[in-house]
């Protein structure tokens, strides 16, 4: 059951990056998109341990994705405490003129510019992490993903 949770978090996790969602949104908010706090910045990286096992990555590999995480972490690091303030910072804004309507939108588009920033980097973080695996192991991870979704359309049909 354990392997299976896991194995889910990590076809996720992979589809979540696929699709750059916004990196700071709640975990369990409904029609919020986001990575689980329990993998910050790299969902596929998080759960390294039990991807490993089924895709079967040599110890090498294994080394180059932490290396790859680890960078697109300290790379990303500068971003957090700006997507963080989110709603905060316009709240504050028109909090303190209401008429500002410009100045909170500038820093709405502050963080989009920056949401973008982050989204482009894990998008390139995971091209070189999937760069690292074989063709045979892409289309592994391609069918762990594919079944995934299946799960969840399954699920989701009434």
């Amino acid at each position: 059951m354990k392997k299976r949770i896991t194995l889910i978090a990590v076809v996720l996790a992979v589809a979540a990056l696929a699709t750059a969602p916004i990196v700071h949104a709640r975990p369990g908010s409904p029609g919020r998109q986001g990575m689980s706090r329990r993998a910050p910045g790299f969902g596929l990286l998080g759960h390294l341990r039990h991807v490993r096992q089924q895709l079967d990555l040599t110890d090498q590999q294994a080394e180059q994705i932490r290396t790859i995480a680890a960078d697109l972490r300290a790379q990303n690091a500068q971003y957090r405490d700006q997507l963080r303030g989110g709603r905060k910072g316009v709240a504050d804004v028109l909090l303190a003129n209401p008429a500002d309507v410009a100045a909170a939108q500038a820093v709405l588009d502050q963080r989009a510019a920056t949401e973008r920033l982050v989204k482009q980097n894990r998008l390139n973080a995971t091209a070189k992490a999937l760069g690292v695996l074989s063709a045979d192991q892409r289309a592994r991870l391609r069918t762990l993903i594919a079944e995934r979704a299946e799960r969840r359309e399954r699920r989701e049909r009434p």
